[in-house]
């Protein structure tokens, strides 16, 4: 895909990284569910049987496995504070 074509799909850069993290969003369900033994839709259904120790060493997992993706981030917090 182009440039200009990716613009004009995401209006902007700043549209095309919320996209980018929206998709490492799910990518990242997909991941702590499975990690956790449950599937990715049951994460937050309750009946599921681990605690927010488990969802952080699988998030602090993950983030450490791709520190680009999180510096992301970084962009988004500082616009929003």
């Amino acid at each position: 895909m182009t440039e200009p074509a990716v613009i004009y799909h995401f209006k902007n850069k700043v549209g095309l990284l919320i996209a980018v993290l929206e998709h490492r969003d799910r990518e990242d369900m997909a991941t702590f569910a499975h990690s956790l033994g449950v599937e990715p839709e049951d994460m937050w259904s309750g009946n599921a049987q681990f605690g927010i120790r488990d969802i952080c060493a699988a998030l602090m997992e993950r983030n450490a496995a791709q520190p680009e993706m999180v510096r992301l981030y970084i962009p988004c917090y500082k616009a929003n504070r």
